[in-house]
């Protein structure tokens, strides 16, 4: 009679590895249905589905059949990790024969029977089998070592497991790359132990972190197969060629980086001298070979991450955590970036603190997690020791882009990376050059050459091995150039005591830099975002990028790394602020976006308290040069907060000329984007001062843009007929300054104020003049401003449709968003349709298109109600759409438009307006 099967809970521990991994072999011989493998058996299709489910353990008779049905002959391994599921003690292989007499002949496994690669039944019979499936192999006198089993629960990885058994069942040679701590070797055993039953010889697996030199490596394989010693007169490789010959196993290599180059040589050997050995690794970089397949291990997802954070912290301490001590606990594993080593620290250290304590206390997470398992490797003890390793095996130039990469946040551009990585020539600033601006040049700054960058002799040049006590393999020098030789450990590198390597790299050309960005990413230490046409990307861990902050910090680099990025990110936006008004602006806003945790990086550094008077420049040029950013985003406010700590930090400089004149039209760029907010007093005050200094100075188009401010808070807060004469003025200045975007924009509003006024013909040739600037520069984002304004002076006129009709024009608003998506630009496109839409009729879409509108004004501006004139006579629509449709319709279509996406309401209200035409 069987074992009675034990009820387990789904996902519980090993039991449900076990039914998983049943699942997984039906899956790989071809899912054949279980009315199909009970044909093959003596048990019905429901108990073997049943032995699989992973609702309860079956019995071992049960899962024999299974495994037959399946093809699976040798279930030694099988028996093993059922027993191990079941609690039970271990035990020989159960004989499904009877208890006397010899074993039968087997046939041959059905090794990953769906790829079509070689397998025993191809090779025809093997003479190791004569003695049947326990017999051990010609010239293995002791068991592989197997597959290590850790005591504590595999979480998480389920999809990657099957990916890499697929992998293993495509590729012979297979590696497992990825940050350190991502869990590539935990990955491996979970993978190995499942692929190695399906193998006839089964998985072994040999650890090699502690094995220092590329001679060892053979020697460390052959005690991990169990063979005999080499004999005399033959090589390790050639023992191993001639002992693996005609097996079929899965050989594990786990920690391979350090001997990436010995790895490559024997994966080549092997795979060119058997047919059914398989070798997977695992390595934080690529090893080589033309036959390697790698798969990129990557973090731990959020669900994963939480389920394994609590999951230690259970074996350390009873602990019931609330909702809030939840949210905390998500908050650490962001911050963690998914690492499972990280994860597996943190929880040590929940003992003694709450998951909000920890969160609080992660700004420092290095020193913080440095408390790991007691037994395990020794880089796997601390968070900094798993980076030490990791900052060992790079080559200086490598280090030392690590370092400079750190200084960034989100994702860099190759250039940005090169503006960091690059050392100035003998007084050169990099990027200290004037960009010009839309009202001309930005004027000369005087910004000194970033930090100190060291000289001839003060960096350890190539084949200096480290000293005593600077990590494993000192003594091993370098090539020339840095560059790794095949065998040589690559912890050998060179590095100056402050801990940022310098030598080889220093000061080097954009080829060296694409070396070490190559040599980063095979770290997995530089992770790639696919390209959008703007070139490609990259990112790192917020745990990687803080060890390189603090290699940094303690070489003493870190202000020149931080003033290169503040001066990079300055000229990027001078560049995009000299070329807004012309033809890219969506391709600029774009990359605007992209860049913008850096720019705000650039911009906090800059306006520090202890900031150096070019540092604070830069960071004003910044602000004033992403006034039409912030303009275009919806972000006004931001813009203003920016621009205000800029000033402040500039103001001890004020006497310089250059920045006086700087910080003038940052005066007048705060005050515009002032009066979005409604912060209308002080953008009138600072619009006043702005226009004083200008005059004083004889910069007309400044005086141009705060007159227009002026007028646009007047207007704003009421004062239509007081803003006029202003707005005519600011048009006068900016026209006699050149300023033709300026002029372009005065001319939008003035015509929008006319426009309230009944001043339809003066208004329109406002509008004229503006499309004609607009169309001179190429300039698309302002242009549905002036097609707003002339939609509604047609809504006036009531002159809805044809081709310049008022839904024409709501069309060119509407239309542009598609490249802009300018939240401000939508809602008033859908503003202006709904008002067409009640006087067509069309009061249902009228009421939803009122709920779009207001779902994309910026929450931080001023009502649309400011915007809107007498004459299209507001008021009257609604009370209209409310009587036609009755007050719960009304208001359901309104909460229908606001709840639309934006990008689906964009396209309705442009099919509505382009039918309605």
């Amino acid at each position: 009679m069987g074992r009675r099967e034990k009820p387990i809970e789904p996902g519980q521990g090993k039991a449900a590895e076990f039914a998983a991994d049943l699942r997984m072999l039906r899956r790989r011989t071809g899912n054949v249905p279980y009315r199909e493998l009970a044909s093959r058996v003596p048990y019905s299709a429901s108990s073997l589905s049943a032995a699989a489910s992973g609702h309860r353990l079956p019995a071992w008779p049960v899962v024999a059949a299974y495994l037959e049905a399946c093809g699976v002959t040798g279930t030694g391994e099988w028996h093993r990790r059922w027993r191990q599921a079941a609690g039970l003690a271990p035990e020989a292989e159960p004989a499904s024969r009877t208890p006397s007499g010899p074993p039968p002949r087997r046939a041959a496994a059905p090794s990953f029977p769906f790829t079509g690669s070689a397998t025993a039944s191809a090779r025809g019979p093997d003479p190791a089998d004569e003695d049947g499936p326990g017999a051990a192999a010609e010239g293995i006198p002791h068991a592989p070592r197997g597959v290590p089993d850790p005591p504590t629960r595999f979480v998480g990885r389920d999809h990657e497991v099957e990916e890499v058994c697929r992998l293993l069942a495509e590729h012979r040679l297979l590696t497992l790359t990825g940050v350190g701590g991502v869990g590539k070797t935990r990955l491996a055993q979970r993978a190995a132990r499942t692929a190695g039953l399906l193998l006839r010889d089964g998985a072994c697996w040999v650890e090699l972190a502690e094995v220092g030199s590329p001679d060892v490596l053979p020697y460390a394989v052959v005690e991990g197969l169990g063979l005999a010693p080499v004999p005399p007169h033959t090589t390790p490789t050639a023992h191993l060629a001639d002992a693996l010959h005609g097996r079929e196993i899965l050989l594990v290599l786990d920690n391979c980086e350090h001997l990436a180059a010995a790895c490559a040589r024997l994966a080549h050997l092997l795979l060119a001298s058997t047919t059914g050995v398989r070798l997977l690794a695992t390595s934080r970089l690529p090893l080589g070979p033309a036959a390697e397949r790698l798969y990129v291990v990557p973090p731990l997802p959020e669900d994963a991450s939480l389920a394994l954070l609590t999951d230690r912290a259970a074996l350390l301490a009873d602990a019931t955590w609330s909702p809030d001590d939840v949210e905390h606990a998500r908050a650490v594993i962001r911050r963690l970036d998914g690492l499972p080593l990280a994860i597996e620290f943190a929880a040590r250290r929940l003992r003694a603190l709450s998951p909000g304590q920890l969160l609080d206390r992660l700004d420092e997470r290095l020193p913080l997690l440095s408390k790991g398992d007691p037994v395990a490797p020794e880089r796997h003890r601390s968070l900094r020791a798993m980076l030490d390793w990791s900052h060992q095996l790079c080559t200086p130039a490598e280090q030392r882009l690590w370092a400079r990469l750190s200084v960034f946040v989100g994702s860099i551009s190759l250039e940005a990376a090169h503006a960091v990585w690059e050392a100035p020539g003998a007084g050169e600033a990099p990027g200290s050059g004037e960009g010009p601006g839309p009202d001309g040049a930005l004027g000369a700054d005087g910004v000194p050459g970033p930090g100190v960058v060291l000289g001839a002799g003060e960096a350890p040049g190539p084949g200096v091995a480290l000293g005593a006590g600077e990590g494993p393999g000192s003594g091993v020098a370098l090539g020339a150039g840095g560059a790794r030789g095949p065998g040589v450990a690559p912890h050998s590198g060179v590095a100056t005591g402050s801990g940022v390597a310098t030598g080889p790299g220093e000061g080097a050309g954009p080829e060296e830099l694409l070396d070490a960005v190559d040599g980063l990413i095979d770290h997995s230490l530089l992770l790639t975002e696919p390209g959008d046409g703007a070139g490609r990307r990259y990112t790192m861990l917020e745990t990687v990028r803080e060890y390189g902050r603090d290699r940094l910090a303690r070489g003493g680099d870190l202000d020149d790394a931080r003033t290169r990025h503040l001066l990079w990110f300055r000229d990027t936006v001078r560049d995009a602020y000299g070329r807004w008004a012309g033809p890219g602006q969506a391709g600029r806003l774009r990359e605007l976006g992209r860049e913008l945790p850096n720019l705000r990086q650039a911009l906090e550094y800059g306006v520090r308290e202890d900031a150096e008077p070019a540092q604070a420049r830069a960071a004003l040029d910044i602000a004033h040069g992403l006034v039409w950013y912030w303009t275009a985003t919806g972000a006004a406010e931001q813009g203003v907060g920016w621009l205000r700590r800029a000033l402040a930090a500039t103001a001890p400089a004020d006497g310089d000329p250059a920045v006086r004149a700087a910080r003038t039209r940052a005066m007048w760029a705060c005050a515009f984007l002032a009066v979005f907010p409604a912060d209308l007093e002080a953008a009138a005050g600072q619009a006043a001062e702005a226009a004083a200094r200008a005059r004083a100075d004889g910069d007309q188009a400044s005086v141009g843009w705060a007159t227009t401010v002026t007028a646009l808070a007047t207007l704003t807060g009421g004062g239509v007929e007081e803003s006029l004469d202003a707005f005519r003025a600011a048009v006068a200045d900016l026209r006699a300054a050149g300023d033709r975007y300026g002029e372009q924009n005065a001319l939008s509003i003035l015509a929008s104020a006319l426009c309230s006024t009944g001043r339809l013909e003066e208004a329109v040739r406002c509008l004229e003049r503006g499309f004609d600037l607009s169309r001179e520069q190429d300039e698309r984002w302002h242009r549905p401003y002036l097609h707003w304004v002339r939609a509604k002076t047609r809504i006036v006129e009531r002159r809805l449709t044809g081709s310049d009709g008022a839904l024409a024009h709501v069309l060119d608003i509407l239309e542009p968003q598609r490249d802009f998506a300018d939240p401000r630009a939508l809602a008033l496109g859908h503003d202006t349709l709904a008002h067409c839409a009640w006087l067509l009729g069309r009061h249902r879409e009228a009421a939803r298109l009122l709920g779009a509108s207001e779902a994309r004004w910026p929450v931080e501006e001023t009502r649309i109600a400011a915007y809107r004139v007498a004459a299209l006579d507001t008021a009257r629509c609604l009370r209209e759409l409310r009587a036609a449709l009755g007050e719960d319709a009304y208001r359901a279509a309104r909460a229908e438009g606001a709840a639309l996406p934006a990008e689906e309401a964009r396209e309705w209200a442009i099919r509505f307006a382009s039918d309605a035409m």
